[in-house]
C-alpha cells in the first residue's frame, strides 16, 4: 500500500490549471507508465530491499541467541563449546556460497533467492520442538537456516 502511494505521488501530475491540462498531464502519465518508465519502481524495489535488510539481520541474531540458549539451558552444553558450535553453523555459510559461485549461472537471481528462501523456511521448520528435540537436528536446522538467510 505504501509503495503504491509512493508512486501514485511521484506520477501525479502537480499543476492543474485547466481541466483540458490536468487530462493532458494524466495522459503523459499513462503512456509513460506504459511505455517502461522504471524511475520510481525502482525507487520503491531499493526502499524495500532496504526495509527489508534489518528484518533478516534480526532474525539472523535471534537464530544465533535462541541456539545459544537452547544448547546452555535446555541441553546444559558449556559456554566454550556453545561457542563454538554457533561459530561452525556461521562458517556453514563458506560452503554454500562456494556452491552459489559455482553454479549462480544454471538459474536467475530470482531463482536463486526463491531456493534460498525455501531452504531457509525447511530450516526454521525444523526448529520446532516436535522435529528437533535432540542437538543434532537442532544444529543441522541451524546449519540448514543461518547460510540460507545469510545468502537470501
Amino acid at each position: 500500500l505504501l509503495s503504491l502511494l509512493c508512486i501514485l505521488y511521484s506520477q501525479t501530475p502537480t499543476k492543474l490549471t485547466t481541466d483540458d491540462e490536468g487530462a493532458r498531464q494524466l495522459g503523459d502519465l499513462q503512456k509513460s507508465c506504459s511505455e517502461g518508465d522504471q524511475g520510481p519502481r525502482r525507487v520503491i524495489v531499493v526502499l524495500c530491499c532496504l526495509a527489508a535488510m534489518p528484518v533478516r539481520a534480526f532474525g539472523i541474531a535471534s537464530l544465533e541467541s535462541a541456539l545459544s540458549y537452547l544448547l546452555e539451558v535446555t541441553h546444559g552444553w558449556d559456554t566454550r563449546l556453545v561457542a563454538f558450535t554457533a561459530a561452525a553453523t556461521f562458517l556453514s555459510c563458506l560452503p554454500l556460497k562456494a556452491f552459489y559461485d559455482h553454479f549462480k549461472h544454471v538459474f536467475t537471481i530470482t531463482s536463486w533467492l526463491r531456493i534460498w528462501l525455501g531452504l531457509s523456511l525447511v530450516g526454521t521448520l525444523m526448529l520446532h520442538p516436535l522435529i528437533s528435540s535432540g542437538v543434532p537436528l537442532l544444529v543441522l536446522a541451524c546449519v540448514i537456516t543461518f547460510p540460507t538467510l545469510f545468502l537470501s
